[in-house]
């Protein structure tokens, strides 16, 4: 009897860890700036739940991650809040881009018809109300400890900011120096154009055309069209960083065959290495 009950506790414990196996939601995060850590991210996703795990996908070719990574949460309530309220955050000069990962909608994680439009494309995160709100103000605390002059423009969005503060200021110091140091985006003379066509769109005509239009704020050295999946994402080159910026300028916000063109600077040693996302 005695064995008996103790392989149905067994038994038990076993499908309780499979259910909660079973609960858990991965996230796909992109367009992270190359100095961001994966203790980094952790600390911007971790006040909208628990998560299992945290993984950059790395280049073992240059030491350094490709600029995405994924997620993992152990309720899917949890990511589901995080797509939410942090696709399009600005971390670090870029819009992250969050969403379901492959495996989890194949495992029959389902999306709100509200957010299902919108997570394609990168757009300014969803108001957040009750538990949520909290949540993302922890998001915005981390962040902005990572990347100092986060979303929050207003003394009092930044006060409540370092009222949720629970990086230590050693920490902040370092990733700050680190960023500063790295990823200043008015020194870059690259700059990425995203949303500006769809992926059927990209023919090969589409560096050309997009070599003429840049031409027009100064001297374009490289143009790459990078596709991946639906999403087209154009790398563009200048010879000098000036020039970058005004494009940069120029171009964001600008419709182009119905579309909102979003333009954001670059790494440009990652672009030349080839670190595309």
């Amino acid at each position: 009897n005695n064995a008996d009950s103790g392989a149905n506790a067994q038994q038990q414990q076993q499908q309780q860890q499979q259910q909660q196996g079973n609960r858990r939601a991965r996230i796909y995060v992109g367009s992270i700036v190359y100095d961001i850590t994966e203790e980094d991210l952790k600390s911007v996703f971790e006040p909208f739940g628990k998560i299992f795990s945290c993984d950059l996908v790395q280049n073992p070719e240059t030491g350094r991650h490709r600029g995405y990574g994924f997620i993992e949460f152990f309720e899917e309530e949890a990511a589901l809040a995080a797509i939410e309220h942090m696709n399009g955050f600005e971390l670090g000069g870029r819009q992250l881009r969050v969403n379901f990962s492959q495996q989890s909608l194949a495992s029959g994680a389902s999306l709100p018809s509200s957010m299902a439009a919108s997570l394609n494309a990168a757009a300014p995160p969803a108001a957040a109300t009750g538990s949520n709100a909290v949540s993302l103000a922890g998001a915005q605390a981390a962040a902005a400890a990572i990347a100092p002059g986060g979303p929050a423009k207003d003394p009092q969005a930044a006060l409540s900011r370092e009222e949720n503060m629970t990086i230590s200021s050693s920490q902040r110091l370092s990733i700050m120096q680190k960023l500063s140091r790295d990823s200043d985006p008015a020194m870059s003379r690259c700059i990425v154009l995203r949303n500006m066509v769809s992926a059927s769109d990209a023919d090969d005509e589409l560096e050309g055309e997009v070599r003429e239009e840049c031409s027009r704020y100064g001297g374009v050295e490289k143009v790459i069209v990078h596709v991946t999946g639906d999403n087209v994402a154009i790398y563009v080159l200048f010879t000098q960083a000036q020039h970058a910026q005004m494009a940069r300028q120029a171009l964001h916000g600008r419709f182009f065959a119905g579309r909102t063109v979003q333009a954001e600077s670059y790494d440009e040693k990652a672009m030349l290495e080839g670190q595309l996302v």
